[in-house]
């Protein structure tokens, strides 16, 4: 069963080895869980639950950083020579065609881990986003439409101390298992590592 629109407030361990999931709008029981959330989220729905209280200190250490997104819409037949480039100069640092996802025409450009243009105005943000797609690509129309994204705890810093620290699958009990970038794995704070980490539950 899929519910949706369900919001997860609490986790309890009950009777007969179950897990009991806390929602909005009901409660349900299970023999296993699969925690897929940001590491603050997950610390949250553990937090009642008496289980692994080192494991919440441990998540709620990692701290947070942002990840800005503005969307550039621009006519369909506008696209990156790649899914995703790599910028060097200004302040953006990727672009990300969103045409593979069949959105044609629309480039995600993406700040990670800097929290200074935070303090920027919105149009002011917008603006300095464009003229630097500008630079890399003068001969680009203007964009239809923006929309921007400002994500303040997007995901865990990326520290030498975080990496020795971020917690394995099954850390926190046999039937409770998590899954999420902050999750311990080759790879850094990405989707990727989500998703990886996702599949390794799934395994397990």
């Amino acid at each position: 069963q899929i519910h949706l629109n369900e919001r997860v407030s609490s986790i309890e361990l009950i009777a007969d080895n179950k897990i009991r999931l806390n929602t909005s709008k009901s409660h349900y029981s299970a023999s296993h869980i699969i925690i897929a959330t940001s590491h603050l989220q997950a610390a949250q729905l553990l937090q009642n639950s008496s289980m692994a209280p080192d494991l919440i200190e441990i998540l709620r250490s990692l701290n947070s950083l942002p990840i800005t997104t503005c969307y550039f819409q621009y006519p369909e037949h506008i696209s990156l020579p790649q899914t995703i480039t790599g910028v060097t100069e200004g302040v953006i640092q990727w672009l990300i065609d969103r045409s593979s996802c069949g959105q044609p025409g629309l480039i995600a450009a993406i700040i990670s881990a800097d929290e200074q243009h935070l303090k920027m105005d919105k149009q002011a943000l917008i603006d300095k986003m464009l003229r630097d797609i500008n630079k890399i690509y003068p001969e680009w129309p203007q964009p239809v439409s923006t929309h921007l994204i400002r994500e303040k705890q997007a995901t865990y810093m990326c520290t030498p101390m975080n990496q020795r620290n971020r917690p394995t699958s099954t850390v926190v009990d046999k039937r409770i298992w998590l899954a999420g970038d902050f999750v311990a794995s080759p790879l850094p704070a990405t989707i990727e590592a989500a998703v990886a980490n996702g599949l390794k539950c799934a395994d397990i």
